[in-house]
C-alpha cells in the first residue's frame, strides 16, 4: 500500500512538474496603451510573471496615445501579427471584435469557478460586453474632470466656491484672463470624448441607440459647439494648442483650469508640486446628464487554447487585488473591481493616499458607456470629430456650419 501511495505521489510531483514545465515555456506577448502609464504596464508583467515562474510577459507599449494603438494593432492584423493580450480604450472594443480579433470569453468564465466564487464585480465584464458576448475584462476607469490653479483662481474670485457650472467656469476664465495678461483662463479639451460628455451631461447622445445614426447636431450638440467657440473667445482661441501641449502650460502656471482626465492626476500632481496649489473639481453635468467612463480593458486575441490558459490567468490578475493595486500605484485610474476594493484593505490603503482621486469616484454613479461608432472606420471619424472641436475652439470654424458638416461626414464615413 505504501508503494502504491509512493508511486501515486511520485505520478502527481511529475504531473505538476510538467505542468510548471509547460507554463515555463509559455511566453505571452502583450500590447498596451496609453505610454504614459508604461510603469503600470510593466508591474502588471514583473507580479504576474513573479506569481506565475517561468511565464514570460513581453510588452509591446508604442508611444502615442490609444488612437495609436488601435491603429498599429490593426496594421499588425493584416499580417497577421497581433499579440495574445491587447489593452484598448472602451471606445476602440467594437473595433477589434469587428475585425474578428477578439476571443469571446462567455465560455471560458462559465467554466471557471474561482472567478464565480470570488464574485467580481459585474461592471468588470459589462464594459466589454459587445452584441451581448464578453470580449475582455475592465481594468481601470478614467472620467474627465476640471484641474484648476487654486492659486489664480483665489486671485480671481477669491474664497467663492469653485464654479460647478460653465457660464460660472467661462466667468471664471475671462477674469483669470483678464487679471494675467499672459495667461490662458481656461483649457477645454477639444476630442470625441469632451464632445460625449458634453451631450450626454446635457442629457442627450450621440447616435441613435437603435440605428447608430448619428445625432448630435441638435441642441446638445449646438450648446456644445457654442460652448467650444466661447472658450476660444475667453483665450483659448489665442494659442492653439494640443492636449500635451495644454498639460505642459498648466503645469508651468499659464492656465487657470483645464479639463483632462482624472487618470493623470498623480502626473498632475507631481509636475505641479511646488509651484501652486492643485485643485479638482468635476465636470459639470446637468441633473439628469451622464459622463462617459474611459478608460483601458484588456482583450484575449490568441485562438491558441493552450496559451488562452495563460492569458486568461492573466486577465484574471488583472482584475484581482494585486493587479488592482497595481492600477491605483501607478496611475490614477479608478480601479473597476469594486468587490476588490470592499474585501482588500491594503487596496483601500492605496485609494486612501491619493485623496484628490475622491472626485473621480464621486463621479462613478453619473458614468454612462462610452459609445462609438461602428464600422471600420471608429478611427477616422474621431479624428474628423477632434479636427472639427479645433477648428471650432480656435475660431477657425463657426460652430453650427462645421457641426452640421460634421454630422455629414459622419454619415459618410458610416456607409
Amino acid at each position: 500500500m505504501k508503494q502504491i501511495s509512493t508511486l501515486g505521489a511520485a505520478m502527481l510531483l511529475a504531473l505538476a512538474a510538467t505542468t510548471c514545465n509547460a507554463f515555463a515555456e509559455t511566453k505571452l506577448t502583450v500590447s498596451a496603451t496609453p505610454a504614459i502609464f508604461k510603469p503600470m504596464f510593466e508591474s502588471f508583467a514583473r507580479n504576474f510573471e513573479a506569481q506565475n515562474p517561468g511565464v514570460k510577459i513581453s510588452l509591446d507599449i508604442p508611444a502615442g496615445d490609444q488612437e495609436d494603438m488601435i491603429q498599429d494593432l490593426l496594421r499588425k492584423s493584416l499580417i497577421g501579427n497581433v499579440p495574445d493580450v491587447t489593452f484598448q480604450g472602451y471606445n476602440f472594443i467594437r473595433t477589434v471584435v469587428s475585425r474578428q480579433l477578439a476571443q469571446p470569453l462567455d465560455a471560458i468564465i462559465a467554466r471557471d469557478q474561482e472567478w464565480v466564487d470570488k464574485s467580481v464585480s459585474p461592471n468588470v465584464t459589462a464594459s466589454t460586453v459587445i452584441d451581448g458576448q464578453v470580449y475582455g475584462v475592465g481594468v481601470a476607469y478614467s472620467f474627465l474632470v476640471i484641474y484648476y490653479n487654486a492659486d489664480l483662481v483665489k486671485a480671481a474670485i477669491g474664497d467663492a466656491p469653485f464654479p460647478a457650472t460653465w457660464d460660472g467656469l467661462l466667468s471664471l476664465a475671462e477674469t483669470i484672463g483678464q487679471k494675467n495678461k499672459d495667461n490662458i483662463g481656461g483649457y477645454i479639451r477639444p476630442d470625441s470624448w469632451v464632445l460625449q460628455a458634453l451631450v450626454d451631461g446635457a442629457g442627450g447622445t450621440l447616435a441613435d441607440p437603435k440605428t447608430n445614426a448619428p445625432r448630435f447636431a441638435n441642441e446638445e450638440g449646438r450648446d456644445a459647439f457654442a460652448l467650444l467657440r466661447q472658450f476660444g473667445l475667453a483665450g483659448q482661441g489665442n494659442i492653439p494648442m494640443s492636449t500635451d501641449q495644454a498639460r505642459q502650460a498648466f503645469a508651468a502656471g499659464k492656465i487657470g483650469f483645464m479639463t483632462d482626465a482624472s487618470s493623470i492626476l498623480s502626473r498632475v500632481e507631481k509636475e505641479t508640486a511646488g509651484k501652486f496649489n492643485l485643485g479638482v473639481a468635476r465636470f459639470p453635468i446637468a441633473g439628469n446628464g451622464k459622463i462617459p467612463a474611459a478608460g483601458i480593458a484588456a482583450l484575449m486575441l490568441t485562438k491558441d487554447e493552450e496559451r488562452q490558459k495563460v492569458a486568461w490567468q492573466f486577465l484574471k490578475f488583472l482584475t484581482g487585488v494585486d493587479g488592482q493595486i497595481d492600477v491605483v500605484n501607478n496611475t490614477s485610474y479608478v480601479p473597476t473591481n469594486t468587490v476588490a476594493i470592499k474585501d482588500s484593505a491594503a487596496l483601500r490603503a492605496a485609494l486612501s493616499k491619493q485623496p484628490k482621486m475622491q472626485t473621480a469616484i464621486d463621479t462613478v454613479p453619473s458614468a454612462s458607456a462610452w459609445y462609438a461608432f461602428p464600422g471600420a472606420n471608429t478611427a477616422r471619424i474621431d479624428k474628423e470629430i477632434n479636427d472639427t472641436m479645433a477648428a471650432v475652439v480656435t475660431l477657425r470654424q463657426e460652430p453650427v456650419p462645421a457641426l452640421k458638416a460634421l454630422e455629414a461626414k459622419v454619415k459618410e464615413l458610416q456607409r
